[in-house]
């Protein structure tokens, strides 16, 4: 994993510094969504010509009485993320300070995982939050939007360190307190349900819906009508025709847009439910033929990857994902770099060798789990203006290996479950060989 890191994020960087001198275009074009955003709230509270409207937008919210009338993404407890930055804006008397103290609290969250992969019982390895982290692509993309998600990674650690321990009840609180603030991350529910810890599933599903309601009754002026103006946003949000928009690394998307170009092919486009560009009915269909599977051959799979399945559906089942949702992998390259059983030292494996957390995992999942993070790490440099189109289904990338994202982690989660039917199979096989 350090190996190709190393030689991959090289690469990606010499791509960074050729397209910049090529196109004669700032590093900050190529790497950056929008540069010139145009939300600065004043003169100079931005960073040069970028103004994190991700986090400006927000701000400015708190002094809206119900932001969510004009279609607002956040959830009210979301919202409250953003209060304790907005008020040392407001302390020293610019947004400045605020925004700045936001990007750093996130650039270390961002970096946490990988500082705990480098962290021994008497040194710290340092080369592993450098390569992954400040080379990394969702690191730069996260902190270039000025994102949530960036706060969203070390509990996302938690998470599937408490999983990968068998500690149940802390995976429950660490799934409530990530669905609170984005509802997607219910799906982190997943090894819960395949390991049939039914308990600590209710409890986190009931704390987070309780919390959420009291949040819209405590947090906002009419908590029924706020509701539904953030659902019905949310949902028109993922409702989008422009799936391809060069920034979405959805599962979602990509899965869609094989079943409609499959559709076109075979002129079923009448029967195909997802010519209307429904993205609700792409959930349910990869629910269906990916999910539930896992669970109801909840034995077969290892912790391991049920951690990983559930990681990369939080974070890219969302019909829309803009490529800061990628923030899951460092995650997952932490506990690939290093044994989630061992707290301090022994730097020579990580999970994927632990024949305790992943004794049934296939080699060619471990692979596929490998290359798609590897290209989730280091999507190359390349404006979406410097693209070319490919294929008119496909639209203008980013970058080839953005345009990856997507298909990767669908194969990963095919692999998966793949895996878990080759475990079902090769378990009744020898059960039936067992004489009578």
């Amino acid at each position: 994993m350090f190996f190709w890191g190393s030689i991959i994020a090289g690469i990606s960087f010499i791509a960074l510094w050729v397209n910049s001198f090529y196109y004669q275009a700032p590093v900050s074009e190529i790497i950056s969504f929008m540069v010139e955003d145009g939300w600065c709230p004043e003169t100079n509270s931005g960073i040069g010509l970028h103004c994190f409207g991700d986090y400006y937008n927000p701000v400015a919210g708190l002094s809206m009485e119900n932001p969510w009338a004009g279609g607002y993404a956040y959830t009210p407890i979301a919202h409250q993320q953003f209060v304790p930055f907005d008020f040392l804006g407001r302390m020293f008397g610019t947004p400045k300070v605020g925004l700045l103290a936001y990007l750093l609290t996130g650039f270390i969250s961002l970096l946490l995982p990988l500082i705990w992969a480098g962290r021994g019982e008497r040194t710290f390895t340092p080369v592993y939050a450098i390569i992954f982290g400040v080379f990394g692509t969702p690191l730069l993309s996260a902190l270039d939007r000025g994102s949530v998600v960036m706060f969203t990674t070390p509990i996302l650690l938690y998470y599937a360190l408490a999983i990968l321990r068998e500690n149940w009840s802390r995976a429950a609180y660490a799934i409530v307190f990530l669905s609170v603030v984005k509802p997607q991350y219910l799906t982190l529910l997943l090894p819960l349900l395949i390991f049939r810890q039914w308990r600590d599933s209710i409890r986190a599903l009931s704390y987070t819906i309780g919390l959420s309601v009291i949040g819209f009754v405590l947090l906002t002026p009419a908590p029924l009508t706020v509701f539904r103006q953030w659902i019905s946003f949310a949902i028109g949000y993922n409702e989008q025709g422009h799936y391809f928009y060069p920034y979405n690394v959805s599962i979602t998307k990509i899965f869609s847009t094989i079943l409609n170009f499959s559709a076109r092919v075979l002129n079923l486009t009448s029967l195909n439910p997802l010519e209307t560009n429904s993205a609700l009915a792409a959930v349910l269909i990869i629910g269906i033929l990916l999910v539930f599977p896992l669970i109801l051959l909840g034995d077969t799979i290892d912790r391991f990857s049920a951690v990983v399945a559930s990681l990369v559906l939080g974070s890219l089942l969302v019909p829309t994902s803009n490529f800061y949702y990628q923030n899951f992998v460092i995650v997952v390259v932490a506990i690939i770099l290093r044994d989630p059983h061992i707290r301090l030292g022994r730097f020579d494996y990580g999970a994927m060798d632990n024949e305790l957390i992943s004794t049934k995992t296939r080699s060619f999942v471990k692979w596929l789990i490998l290359i798609a993070s590897l290209n989730s790490c280091f999507n190359m440099p390349i404006s979406h203006q410097m693209g070319v189109p490919i294929f008119h289904f496909v639209g203008t990338p980013t970058s080839i290996s953005r345009l990856l994202v997507g298909p990767l982690w669908l194969l990963v989660i095919a692999g998966i479950n793949l895996n878990s039917w080759m475990n079902f199979r090769a378990k009744r096989k020898s059960k039936a060989s067992i004489p009578v």
